[in-house]
């Protein structure tokens, strides 16, 4: 039996990184696309073919035509404003780009796209691009019989075991006004981590058993407050906390920082 042919774009990022070392253990040829020639050598001595290309030149995809059977699209601008329309041009341009490598192709290709838990849960400028490419997606499937997807929205991932309330509590043990806020006028929200090592392995196995093609499966290993996160350590109440919340949030969206309002996005 040939070894199945796998792409991954993306393959630079933290999602990408433990995808590959999952697919090590896979009797897969594995192909990565990279956009910078300095990953290349990097690669390559890890046994991957690499392609050099860039998901918003449809030009430099013409190499994938007619040849993937597992493709993974991590490739994405992650950022939760639209600044200089880098989110359009790689997260809705670039994935039409990649889909329509597959156009004329005859062979049977599963499509991981890589999704967020934000389309569901959060509304910004990242989370409608994420929507976007799931219905983009959807779409061009119904055209394309030898196509078959999986919108995999993914939870916020963390590296190792109990990381993401490591990560948390980093945030409130300052006990600055920010580290306040977070715990008092945020602690209902929920969180949905994932580690990496989980994601990965899931994500291959979707592709693998073929039972969620056709499908949008949400991956994340718990539903999390930020109050759970941190019950051994309350920070002091602020004076004015919720004034100063909405200010903040305010400010935010007026300047267009995400970093201002990563925490502060309400779950619908």
């Amino acid at each position: 039996m040939s070894r199945k042919e796998v792409l991954v774009t993306g393959a630079t990022g933290l999602v990408g990184t433990g995808l590959l070392r999952e697919l090590s253990l896979w009797p897969y040829n594995v192909t990565v696309l990279v956009r910078n020639r300095g990953d290349v050598a990097k690669f390559r001595k890890q046994g991957l073919k690499v392609i050099l290309g860039d998901i918003i030149e449809a030009d430099s995809l013409a190499k994938f035509r007619s040849h993937f059977d597992l493709v993974f699209h991590l490739a994405a601008a992650i950022r939760q404003f639209e600044k200089d329309g880098q989110l359009q041009k790689t997260n809705i341009d670039g994935l039409k780009n990649v889909l329509e490598t597959f156009g004329a192709s005859s062979r049977k290709t599963i499509f991981v796209f890589a999704s967020s838990i934000d389309a569901r849960i959060r509304e910004n400028d990242y989370s409608r691009t994420k929507i976007a490419g799931e219905a983009i997606v959807r779409e061009f499937a119904k055209s394309h019989p030898q196509f078959h997807f999986i919108n995999a929205r993914i939870g916020n991932v963390c590296r190792e075991p109990d990381s993401f309330s490591e990560d948390i509590l980093r945030l409130v043990k300052p006990a600055n006004w920010r580290s306040c806020l977070l715990y008092h006028e945020l602690g209902q929200k929920y969180f949905y981590p994932v580690e990496l090592p989980i994601l990965a392995k899931r994500l291959i196995e979707m592709g693998e058993n073929e039972a969620d093609l056709g499908k949008t499966v949400e991956i994340y290993d718990a539903k999390v407050k930020v109050g759970e996160v941190c019950r051994d350590y309350i920070p002091p109440k602020m004076i004015f906390g919720r004034l100063l919340l909405t200010l903040w949030y305010s400010f935010g969206k007026l300047i267009r920082r995400g970093d201002l309002l990563i925490y502060l996005n309400s779950e619908k």
